[in-house]
């Protein structure tokens, strides 16, 4: 019993893929909450409007 507890405690296998998933949950929250802030989502909002409008200009001859 306690070799096969030593053995469960010594097993490192999928540690690396846990630590993914933590990382891309962490990451991923705070894209979230970064963009549920009123004031970068219309920032962004406004740089892509000026890209696109930049780009549609631009094409026109």
């Amino acid at each position: 019993m306690i070799c096969t507890l030593r053995r469960f405690i010594d097993d490192s296998r999928g540690v690396a893929a846990l630590e993914y998933a933590l990382l891309v949950g962490l990451i991923t929250l705070g894209i979230y909450a970064a963009m549920s802030t009123g004031e970068l989502k219309s920032n962004l909002g406004s740089i892509f409007k000026s890209l696109s409008d930049d780009i549609k200009a631009a094409a026109t001859p």
